[in-house]
């Protein structure tokens, strides 16, 4: 009987008739339920990330503050970039490690040296204080075999130069070498590793132990 009250293609679809004011009525109430609900969720989302209060980024006095009122037995969460400016002490009790106790360790910074004068004056500034020895190992050559002179020997030459490395010279162990029989085989990759090979001896030479 149902089918006989709507016409045309609606006729063939009882499930139109039966089901379709309840399917209606169950989608009209999830979008208005949706109309209600995202307004209010989108406020407290804004409210949560805009509004509420922020913790303020640590800093090196309160850091050393919180480093002297706090027992040395007791956890202390300091910034990774204000380590360094903490008593030691403190630094190691961190980790659960205790300050070394036994002989100093020996520091020997030993590199390749070409013709960059201010980077070398940097690396010996800042790491003047830190390291026991520096052995230097310069090449007379290019990785490509072409003769060149010695720049930090040069330097040294130079009054105006000189005194540019001067507070550094007394921990500077300086090598130069003229050639290697790798370097006139027209191979670079040769020639570096001969010149790399070099830094060992440069660091026996300035008072390093392989231990």
């Amino acid at each position: 009987m149902a089918r006989e009250l709507l016409p045309g293609r609606f006729a063939r679809s009882p499930t139109w008739v039966w089901g379709g004011p309840w399917q209606m009525g169950l989608w009209g109430l999830r979008a208005t339920a949706w109309a209600l609900l995202l307004p209010v969720g989108l406020g407290a989302s804004f409210r949560w990330h805009w509004l509420s209060p922020r913790p303020e980024p640590p800093s090196l006095r309160r850091a050393a503050a919180a480093a002297a009122d706090r027992p040395s037995a007791e956890t202390l969460e300091v910034p990774a970039a204000y380590l360094a400016q903490i008593q030691e002490e403190q630094n190691c009790a961190k980790h659960g490690w205790e300050p070394r106790r036994g002989p100093a360790v020996q520091v020997i910074d030993a590199f390749l040296f070409h013709r960059e004068l201010d980077l070398l004056e940097a690396r010996l500034h800042e790491l003047y204080h830190w390291v026991q020895a520096f052995a230097i190992v310069e090449l007379g050559v290019t990785y490509q075999g072409k003769q060149r002179n010695s720049t930090f020997a040069a330097c040294l030459a130079d009054p105006a130069c000189e005194e540019r490395f001067a507070p550094f010279l007394d921990k500077v162990h300086y090598t130069f070498i003229g050639s290697f029989p790798q370097c006139r085989t027209r191979n670079p990759w040769q020639c570096e590793y001969a010149h790399r090979n070099a830094l060992g001896d440069a660091f026996a030479a300035a008072g390093g132990r392989d231990q």
